[in-house]
């Protein structure tokens, strides 16, 4: 399945248009966790279709809607794989 996740953008005086795309991306991120949390697996894709106006066009949206995420869900086929054990020191130093 894919959820394709999309930021009405308003003209609004207290919340500009990159809070009302940012606060989509939020609830999209909560989604994946939500997913995850289900068994399911997910990930987020974007990339060119999102920004085309011919997918906008086929989707019915409007010109100032924002395609914020692809959001592909289904059931892992493999396991998850551990996360590489990292040397903070590689990447963290003492600055004054």
């Amino acid at each position: 399945m894919i959820i394709v996740a999309v930021a009405t953008v308003k003209e609004h005086p207290k919340v500009p248009a990159i809070e009302q795309i940012e606060s989509c991306a939020a609830a999209v991120q909560n989604m994946s966790v939500a997913i995850h949390a289900l068994g399911f697996g997910s990930i987020w894709k974007t990339g060119a279709p999102a920004y085309d106006p011919r997918v906008k066009l086929a989707l019915g949206l409007k010109e100032s809607d924002a395609i914020v995420a692809y959001l592909y869900v289904g059931t892992p086929t493999t396991r998850e794989r551990p996360a590489p054990v990292l040397n903070l020191t590689d990447f963290v130093e003492h600055w004054q």
